[in-house]
């Protein structure tokens, strides 16, 4: 059934370890033996029991004893408290264990009740029931422990399991925003490239100049009246398409520069379309995965929850199997020792946890329910299920 627990000394191990810090003077983990008394009054022991330990102590210590040591022969003492008067001191190498000192008592109450002493009976009955309250509270305990335990494990194993789902989503997501601004940068970089071959195209290309018919025909005069050495007038012919092909070579640079200017806003539209484009893109693609990680996370706790929730019904069915299988242990410590006795302790641990115990030794021949003598003769002569002639029923009546 497991370690031996007797009284409640364990409850109080870490009280026992704080006020044992107080009588230990030099700080050595040690305590002087006249010490121990005070010290197990001080935690709610009888000044006897202080000073059995320490007289268990002096015999097996020197003159000091380490926590440890006060707590085993507290230990000792109080175990050996529950048992008969005649049940004698266990062997050295014997362990003692709740269940076998159940069956001594129980041993003890049948004696008892066999020579008619009848107070030690329910003495021994009583310490019984105290031991059986108490086991099974441990018992109870020790379900409680291990169901807990596993609980924290599987919440352990989720809480694991969502970190490693949020990295790997974080990481998912750092190499897709690497991936988007990579591609606004090779976007960037292709704009510019494209706006300086734009640049350099416009600087390279010359203007083309072509005079007007009024500007051809002013310098078609202007070589006529040379021509006919009429030169005041040709000088002011020349001065006239003079003023006129510069008037006309401003507005053909102005109409280019208008070009220009115009392709570059075209140009610089497009790629700021393209631009848009793509971090709506990004934006769009952002969004959907967020949702997708939302929608991950949301299944991967339901998912959590339904576990946790179906393990916490197994665990409550467990329990009440294993409460049942407890009672049903501690209420027959004979039976129970057997069992522990035909059968691997581990194994009969692990069906006690489950509530599935192995069959209990049979006692005594098989019930086969009522049945009739095998000589029984029915009434009338009847058998086999058929009625024999009238003379056959006289003759079986028929006094002999």
């Amino acid at each position: 059934m497991g370690e031996p627990e007797v009284g409640y000394y364990q409850d109080q191990i870490q009280s026992i370890q704080q006020i044992f810090a107080k009588y230990d003077d030099e700080g050595v983990g040690k305590i002087s033996l006249p010490k121990i008394p005070e010290l197990l009054q001080e935690l709610g022991r009888t000044k006897e029991v202080g000073e059995a330990v320490q007289n268990s102590l002096t015999m097996s210590t020197a003159a000091s004893a380490t926590f440890e040591e006060v707590v085993q022969a507290l230990k000792q003492h109080e175990v050996q408290g529950y048992m008969p008067p005649d049940a004698g001191a266990p062997a050295p190498d014997s362990t003692i264990t709740p269940l076998t000192l159940m069956q001594r008592l129980d041993e003890y109450r049948q004696k008892c009740e066999g020579m008619g002493e009848y107070t030690e009976a329910k003495r021994a009955r009583m310490k019984f029931e105290e031991l059986k309250r108490q086991e099974e509270l441990r018992q109870k305990r020790l379900v409680e422990q291990a169901q807990l335990h596993e609980m924290n494990e599987v919440e352990q194993a989720q809480k694991q399991q969502f970190l490693e789902f949020s990295a790997a989503w974080d990481r998912y997501m750092a190499d897709y925003e690497s991936t988007a601004y990579m591609s606004l940068e090779r976007l960037k970089e292709q704009h510019a490239q494209d706006f300086a071959e734009f640049q350099d195209r416009a600087a390279k290309t010359s203007p083309i100049f072509k005079g007007s018919r009024g500007l051809l025909a002013l310098r078609a005069k202007q070589e006529a009246l040379a021509k006919l050495h009429r030169y005041a007038e040709a000088t002011q012919v020349k001065k006239e398409a003079d003023d006129m092909e510069k008037w006309e070579m401003a507005k053909a640079a102005s109409e280019r520069d208008s070009r220009l200017q115009r392709k570059e806003a075209k140009l610089r539209g497009s790629q700021q379309k393209a631009l848009s484009a793509l971090l709506k893109r990004i934006q769009r693609d952002r969004a959907e995965q967020i949702r997708h990680r939302q929608a991950d996370s949301q299944r991967l706790i339901q998912r959590n929850k339904n576990l946790k929730m179906d393990l916490g019904k197994k665990q409550h069915a467990e329990f009440q199997r294993a409460e049942l299988a407890i009672r049903s242990i501690l209420s027959q410590p004979h039976e129970a020792q057997k069992l522990l006795d035909e059968n691997d302790p581990s194994y009969v641990a692990r069906c006690a946890a489950t509530g599935e115990l192995p069959t209990w030794p049979a006692k005594g021949p098989k019930y086969q329910g009522s049945k009739l003598p095998k000589n029984y003769r029915p009434p009338g002569a009847v058998a086999g299920g058929r009625v024999p002639p009238r003379s056959a029923i006289d003759q079986a009546f028929t006094p002999r």
